[in-house]
This record gives C-alpha cells, sequence and structure tokens, in this order.
C-alpha cells in the first residue's frame, strides 16, 4: 500500500526540516509519518537497548512533548498521553 510506504519512507523526518530522508518539515510530512514517528520514539525510549537505560512511560512520554514542534508534530505529540490512557 503506498500509504504505508510513504509512512515508512518519512517517519524519520522532523517536524523543523532536520530530519531525513527528504528534509521535509512541518506539514509537509505526511500524517501517518508523523504518527508512526511518535509510536517508534515511545517504544525505543521504553526498552533497554542501545540508546540506554529503558525510560519509564511518563518519562518517554514527557521527552516527547519536549521534543514537540521540534522533532514531532505538536497536534501528534499532544495526542499521546491520551492514546496511552485509552489504550491501558
Amino acid at each position: 500500500n503506498e500509504g504505508i510506504v510513504t509512512a515508512l519512507r518519512h517517519h524519520h523526518e522532523w517536524w523543523n526540516g532536520q530530519g531525513y530522508p527528504d528534509g521535509l518539515q512541518g506539514e509537509e510530512i505526511p500524517i501517518t509519518a508523523a504518527i508512526l514517528a511518535v509510536a517508534n520514539a515511545y517504544d525505543v525510549m521504553i526498552r533497554p537497548g542501545p540508546h540506554g537505560r529503558a525510560r519509564t512511560p511518563g518519562e518517554a512520554v514527557q521527552e516527547i512533548l519536549r521534543l514537540s514542534g521540534q522533532r514531532f508534530n505538536p497536534y501528534v505529540a499532544a495526542k499521546l498521553p491520551k492514546v496511552l490512557e485509552l489504550a491501558s
């Protein structure tokens, strides 16, 4: 599906334009990629691995909110706490 390919291709784009592969910024980043970026970052943060210790879910949410408007779509980042509340 083209939508899935687009989301996967662009989920490392940053809201401020400093991501990759195409240097998209802001609203140029497909919403599906923005959602995937937040979900992926959260998942990486709560698991131990090469990025260091696992963060608590609350710490991960706070980090994503801190990077909102820089790395992450502010609208999508703001929805993360509610989505996690619904999932629990």
